[in-house]
């Protein structure tokens, strides 16, 4: 990618994001990919404010991302093009100035292993949880597998690990189901992302 194709994905992006804002530009050109030269200057020295000392801008290219950060109107400045759902903007950071320091990634999912249980167990667990007003978990059996569905999302397969304790192979989730003292379930506990969010059994 050349210097001038960066300065024009630049000029687009913060285009893009003034308009999201519903800010205007006063005498800018109509942003678009086959821009001139000095279209781009005049959109980057309007938009960029030399009084900021980093910024960062985030756009699209085709299927991936990218994020352009700079150091000042005059200072360095670094793409970096990614495929990630995650957040790269400490590395953006990170490379302009090292004080900026790069977040350690996540622990790893730990290692599950799978159990069996018996359909009559799994039975116990069928129904539907509340989560929050509007949301849903729906328990499903289909032979000796459990099935867990979201409101607005796709059924999914979980797999014992114990009696009550079940997790999703595709996503690091898990899910907790929740007894009375005579043994019958009235709710469950989603564990994801580091919260717990408990539902109760409704029917």
């Amino acid at each position: 990618m050349s210097i001038r194709n960066l300065c024009c994905f630049a000029a687009l992006a913060l285009s893009f994001f003034a308009l999201l804002k519903r800010s205007s530009f006063s005498q800018s050109p109509r942003p678009s990919a086959d821009m001139s030269d000095a279209d781009i200057r005049e959109i980057l020295n309007e938009r960029l404010d030399p009084k900021v000392d980093m910024g960062i801008v985030a756009g699209l290219i085709h299927a991936g991302r990218a994020r352009m950060v700079w150091a000042g109107k005059a200072g360095p400045g670094v793409v970096i093009l990614h495929n990630s759902a995650a957040s790269i903007d400490d590395i953006g950071f990170h490379l302009i100035n090292r004080q900026f320091p790069i977040t350690k990634p996540p622990a790893p999912p730990k290692a599950r292993k799978e159990i069996a249980l018996k359909p009559s167990l799994l039975d116990a667990y069928v129904g539907e949880y509340q989560l929050a007003p509007t949301i849903t978990m729906t328990v499903t059996r289909e032979g000796e597998q459990l099935f867990l569905q979201v409101t607005g999302q796709s059924k999914l397969p979980v797999y014992p690990e114990s009696e009550t304790d079940f997790f999703y192979k595709i996503v690091d989730a898990q899910v907790t189901f929740v007894k009375d003292p005579g043994g019958q379930v009235t709710g469950l506990i989603l564990h994801q992302g580091g919260r717990d969010t408990p539902g109760k059994k409704t029917r």
